[in-house]
């Protein structure tokens, strides 16, 4: 694998790449770098673990489509030969001959996998014969895509049907999440969030029901330690998992004394004291330890 690779400014220079958060441009930088001459990546889960990025991030450029995953979990990066010019004598074919092979290359030198019509194809270069005396000449064409991130644009009968659609789902989405964030501030800064990273109807479910849940917490309880709401969507803080505190743990030990091992303290003392704030918890005493929970009761009693 190289340890020098090149970027085109036509591709990371513009609006679509630059509304992107930093940590998924990041990400793509740190993907092209490992990349082998073809602009495969075998392993981009490691990669997105190893430099601390999130699985947002990665789906995002997916959907963005400044990368292409196959079935298998490879990725290539789709303007890989608008980026890089690699002589022959060092070019290195990539192992993924079959993913290669489904692919063609626009005139622009931008991967595709969408399906072309007829008027296209003479735009369109097989990827078998892309090989002259310097691979990935990249000086034409580099106007040709109006969408550099997307296909779309092959079908543009499709992108005017889905945009509305798209739009009226996203916004639908973000104003489900919004009604129960406590905290109203920044709402448009959440919005732009919701619109760059599209998460999915079961990703804001699922952060929905962490919103609900963190609210009855401790902390929550006091407005001023509830946190701002793009501060919460930019950590993932829908996937926290919440310490019980010990009032719930010990209301729950009243209902079920099997619980009591869980509140129950190290000593008798430290017993006494939980009973006298608490002294429902008796009952989950008598079953493991009948005999502390009878002398607890007669200094209650006086």
């Amino acid at each position: 694998m190289a340890e020098k690779r090149m970027f085109s400014l036509s591709v990371v220079d513009t609006d679509w790449f630059l509304d992107l958060p930093l940590s998924t441009q990041a990400l793509y930088f740190h993907l092209n770098m490992r990349a082998d001459d073809d602009g495969f990546v075998d392993a981009p889960n490691s990669i997105v673990r190893k430099i601390g990025a999130s699985k947002n991030d990665f789906d995002l450029l997916v959907a963005k489509r400044y990368v292409l995953k196959f079935e298998s979990g490879i990725i290539v990066i789709k303007h890989w030969r608008m980026h890089n010019t690699i002589q022959k004598d060092r070019y290195h074919p990539t192992q993924f001959q079959e993913e290669l092979k489904t692919l063609s290359v626009k005139e622009n030198k931008s991967y595709t996998d969408s399906e072309v019509n007829q008027t296209e194809t003479q735009c369109i270069q097989s990827v078998s014969n892309m090989y002259p005396k310097c691979i990935q000449n990249v000086s034409l064409g580099l106007d040709l895509d109006l969408g550099l991130d997307k296909d779309l644009d092959i079908d543009n009968k499709y992108l005017g049907q889905k945009t509305c659609e798209d739009t009226s789902k996203k916004e639908e989405l973000f104003e489900s999440f919004w009604k129960v964030y406590p905290r109203k501030i920044g709402k448009e800064k959440c919005r732009n969030w919701f619109k760059s990273h599209k998460p999915k109807e079961d990703l804001v479910k699922q952060m929905i029901e962490a919103v609900e849940e963190q609210k009855k917490s401790k902390q929550w309880s006091d407005p001023q330690y509830i946190p701002h709401p793009y501060t919460w969507l930019n950590q993932g803080r829908w996937e926290d998992e919440l310490t019980p505190t010990k009032d719930s743990t010990f209301q729950s030990a009243s209902k079920n004394p099997i619980q009591w091992e869980e509140a129950k303290g190290s000593s008798f003392e430290e017993d006494l004291e939980l009973c006298k704030q608490h002294p429902e918890i008796l009952n989950g005493m008598d079953v493991y330890n009948p005999e502390r929970a009878k002398k607890i009761r007669e200094l209650l009693n006086k």
